[in-house]
């Protein structure tokens, strides 16, 4: 499964036309953040909507979790996105999808006991900054991809990570996930079969890079 992002500086370097003309609520709302880079990060994101799967903001609706969905309920085309740092990611399917990106960051640690379950912890303290970051992007891939977010609470459930290939039962239904650590991130995918993950930087036009 291809994972697009795009990065701040990427989308600062975009014109204000676009978000104008095809994204007009989330120009408007990008502009109440009080971070730039907070806006920036918002705004990549519809870009890769726009760019990668042909959707505006006209397109899209959310669930009753609040999870963006393709407002055709004809539609076999489902997406999740997700941002931290300076990056944002898309992920796309066939069915339900869920990703997960986070920075790397030993600030993250302090809510480890209350998320995960102790054979979570256990395999965690070999390598803890890393691994903490592998299990809450996977448990977020999996609250995300189910459509449920937090109301699957992150402790409820394990995501001990498994050989590639093997599977959990989720809200009454099988899942799949795979994880990866690149640039300082931590990367994790959800999906309702299993896949490879790639990971592939949007490419701006000439005019705008």
């Amino acid at each position: 499964m291809v994972v697009h992002y795009i990065t701040a500086e990427d989308t600062a370097s975009l014109p204000e036309d676009f978000f104008k003309t095809y994204f007009p609520r989330r120009y408007a709302e990008s502009k109440k953040f009080l971070h730039a880079r907070d806006s920036l990060l918002s705004l990549g994101a519809v870009y890769l909507l726009y760019t990668v799967l042909g959707l505006r903001e006209d397109d899209i609706t959310l669930s009753d979790w609040g999870k963006p969905l393709v407002k055709d309920p004809a539609s076999s085309l489902h997406f999740n996105l997700s941002h931290s740092g300076n990056l944002v990611v898309l992920a796309s399917d066939k069915d339900d999808v869920g990703i997960d990106i986070e920075r790397i960051d030993p600030e993250n640690l302090s809510v480890a006991d209350s998320v995960f379950l102790p054979e979570e912890e256990v395999w965690m303290k070999e390598k803890p900054l890393e691994r903490f970051h592998i299990l809450w992007t996977l448990k977020e891939s999996v609250m995300k991809a189910t459509g449920l977010g937090f109301e699957l609470e992150p402790s409820s459930f394990t995501v001990f990570p498994d050989a590639p290939g093997s599977s959990h039962i989720y809200n009454g239904k099988e899942w799949f996930s795979r994880w990866m650590l690149f640039d300082g991130y931590a990367l994790s995918l959800t999906a309702r079969h299993d896949f490879e993950i790639q990971v592939q930087r949007l490419s701006l036009p000439e005019s705008e890079n």
